[in-house]
């Protein structure tokens, strides 16, 4: 990362700081890096996360290129899944935000070999690589978005034997640190304010949280892979703190993501149809269960994203997807619910599906149901179409309450490489348009992920003019911020990182100079300036939960329904608070299916045997309606 600095900082800086112009440090961060270190098929400082037994140490000489001793991996071939052979570093200390650069030698016994890099616990990946047959250095640099990296080798993907020898990873002498301190009497910038400004939450996107955002959404903790990697091993760890951060200083969660395309558990793929149906409601119904309201930790869940790039990047088996093991693939799992939901077969059913399955256990009056897609609200394609037809339908059906669009900066810029007045003011009316689109839906809208590129000039040219890249993001924040903020129909933004080690490192979209330390200009002059001073943007009224599903209803029972015992292994009783003419109970499963009627007629306790209705374990949903109302409890079944 280079920066412009005018002549007599570098001269303070030379006598200050001697030797921190070098660009690089030569000590390398590996430990052990030439495997010379360690017992039998044992290294030093390297672990073995998987395939162990495929990772060996060699002695013949010409499979080593320094020292005595190299790795010598046998992959037995696991492709798409890189990380069953995999040989990892321990931890090294890294700054965010930086740049590292991390390189090995390596050879192939035959031609074609593939392997990966990647970093832990933040993955970031290097792109597959052939590996030649003929020791070649292969280089990969990176910027860390941790304090603490591991630097793992997935090398099970290709049958092929290979040895590596003489890693090294160097980074920066000095690094950029971000050590800004937050003035105490700050606030959330959109506190009192009729709108959320949030941001993704966790790891570097952390500090001083609380004093800029009122909003708090995970990036990565909440997705199916990062919870369940082992089939039945549900890890809430990670998730359950961030939850219990935004309970404690009672901002909104959006929760990202229930069903993706990407980072599924690698275990979901190969199963059949009906075992895809079954984990998936066993996966929605366990984050609603966790999520129960009992502690700051398990707070309900006041937005679910249900579906996220459902256009670009739907849970198939084509294109890119075909080689990823977790794509997830159950699209025809979920279309395979059509005859037990009662959904009309189409194009979109399996979105349908989807979100009946979510409603059924995130009832409207607790948890707003979203979608989330990127390039909605650019020009260009299909997207806006589909998205609307998308919308348009689960909103007929009731089942969404909020639409979810990223604003990432590559679908917010301006291309076809003319930069002037009128394109910026074309640009923007489209964004416009396709906003207004949006809206004529008649539901709220969030911008669900938001970031705007700090390294370029006005013609998105990357520049080491500082002031220049500042002047512009500023210049992009006002533009396009703006127009998100002041549009009637969105309720809230969030900010897709705002500190060093956000995913748009490389194109420096944080918020905080990591060299300067201090807020840069799109923080500092707009957002916690002009627009906290500001009066409150317009906002329309919107009414949610429509009577569309079992949990909403037109008019509710005025007396009161209990269950008990709840959760219950056999029968259970409803009593009710006085007896009701022409009363009757239906149960209905997980899906929204009825599976029991009973008359309730005159009756202020009514029993009821789970065995004999054959009822298996699980959610079910207990209705009582009577004269018109009807109230709805939910009965959880055990074993």
């Amino acid at each position: 990362m280079q920066r412009f600095y005018p002549p007599i900082f570098l001269v303070l800086l030379c006598l200050l700081l001697p030797g921190t112009l070098l660009l690089a440090q030569d000590v390398n961060l590996i430990q052990n890096p030439s495997f010379e270190e360690g017992d039998g098929d044992d290294f030093t400082n390297w672990n073995k996360y998987n395939g162990g037994e495929y990772l060996v140490q060699t002695t013949e000489e010409d499979n080593v290129r320094t020292g005595d001793r190299a790795l010598q991996v046998n992959s037995p071939g696991t492709a798409p899944d890189h990380w069953r052979v995999q040989l990892a570093t321990d931890e090294i200390t890294t700054t965010p935000g930086n740049e590292y650069t991390f390189t090995i030698w390596a050879k192939a016994e035959t031609e074609g070999g593939i392997v990966r890099f990647s970093t832990q616990p933040n993955a970031l990946y290097r792109p597959d690589t052939i590996v030649p047959t003929e020791w070649t250095q292969l280089t990969w640099t990176f910027t860390a978005n941790e304090p603490a990296t591991v630097i793992a080798l997935d090398l099970g993907y290709s049958e092929a034997t290979y040895y590596f020898d003489d890693a090294e990873m160097l980074g920066p002498v000095t690094p950029c640190i971000d050590t800004f301190s937050v003035d105490s009497t700050q606030t959330p910038i959109a506190a009192g304010k009729n709108k959320f400004i949030g941001s993704v939450y966790g790891g570097s996107q952390s500090a001083d949280f609380e004093y800029y955002f009122n909003q708090v959404t995970p990036e990565n903790a909440g997705k199916w892979g990062s919870v369940e990697g082992t089939r039945d091993t549900f890890d809430w760890q990670q998730l359950d703190s961030i939850r219990a951060f935004a309970a404690r200083n009672d901002f909104p969660f959006r929760y990202h993501v229930l069903l993706w395309g990407a980072q599924q558990p690698t275990w979901l793929k190969p199963l059949s149809d009906e075992e895809k149906v079954d984990e998936i409601i066993e996966w929605i119904s366990g984050v609603a269960d966790h999520f129960d309201g009992s502690s700051d930790a398990r707070a309900t869940l006041e937005y679910v994203e249900v579906l996220n790039e459902f256009i670009n990047q739907p849970p198939d088996n084509l294109g890119q997807n075909a080689d990823d093991a977790g794509s997830g693939d159950y699209i025809g799992a979920l279309r395979s619910l059509n005859d037990s939901l009662q959904t009309t077969p189409g194009e979109y059913d399996w979105i349908v599906n989807a979100f009946k399955i979510a409603r059924s256990y995130f009832p409207c009056e607790e948890t707003k149901l979203m979608l989330n897609e990127y390039n909605v609200v650019n020009g260009g394609g299909t997207t806006t179409r589909d998205y609307v037809e998308v919308a348009e339908l689960l909103d007929s059906l009731g089942l969404v309450d909020v639409l979810g669009f990223q604003g990432h900066a590559f679908s917010t810029r301006v291309y076809n490489n003319v930069y002037n007045d009128s394109t910026f003011a074309a640009q923007t009316a489209v964004l416009t348009r396709k906003l207004d689109s949006l809206a004529m839906i008649g539901l709220p809208l969030m911008v669900t992920e938001l970031d705007i590129d700090g390294n370029t000039d006005g013609t998105y040219t990357e520049t080491n003019d500082q002031m220049v890249a500042d002047s512009f993001q500023l210049a992009e924040y006002e533009r396009v911020f703006g127009l998100f903020w002041n549009h009637p129909s969105v309720i809230g933004i969030t900010l897709w990182g705002y500190r060093s080690g956000l995913w748009r490192n490389d194109q420096e979209a944080y918020l905080f100079d990591p060299c300067t330390t201090g807020p840069r200009p799109a923080l500092a002059e707009y957002l916690n300036d002009s627009l906290r001073r500001a009066d409150n943007p317009p906002l329309n009224e919107f009414t949610y939960c429509a009577p569309s599903s079992i949990f909403s209803q037109p008019t509710e029972l005025t007396t009161s329904v209990e269950i008990f015992p709840n959760p219950t292994a056999g029968s259970f009783t409803v009593r009710l608070g006085e007896a009701l003419n022409r009363a009757e109970l239906r149960i209905y499963d997980q899906l929204g299916k009825e599976v029991a009627r009973q008359n309730a007629d005159r009756q202020e306790i009514i029993p009821v045997n789970a065995g004999a209705l054959n009822l298996r374990p699980g959610a079910y949903i207990i209705t009582v309606t009577a004269e018109g109302k009807r109230t709805a409890r939910r009965l959880i079944v055990t074993r």
